[in-house]
């Protein structure tokens, strides 16, 4: 998986492009993964491991932890700078 500052610039850049919105998610769980792509790193989530899975407008998306976290904490600093 990328270092962390990759992929704090690859969620700041997605944010800016509107592929991943920062609108606090109406529904989020964790649970095992069934091998599905990180919609941040784009690597596949190994199977059982956790994931995050995000409601989003029309799709639910899936994170590994850590992506998920960067992801957030992006926000929450995009937040700050408006």
């Amino acid at each position: 998986m990328a270092e962390d500052t990759d992929l704090q610039a690859l969620a700041r850049a997605r944010i800016k492009n509107g592929t991943l919105p920062c609108e606090p998610p109406p529904s989020t769980w964790g649970s095992r993964s069934n091998g599905v792509r990180c919609e941040l790193c784009g690597e596949t989530i190994v199977r059982a491991t956790v994931e995050y899975e995000v409601v989003m407008e029309q799709r639910v998306a899936h994170f590994h932890t850590r992506c998920f976290t960067i992801w957030r904490m992006e926000c929450g600093r995009q937040r700050k700078l408006e």
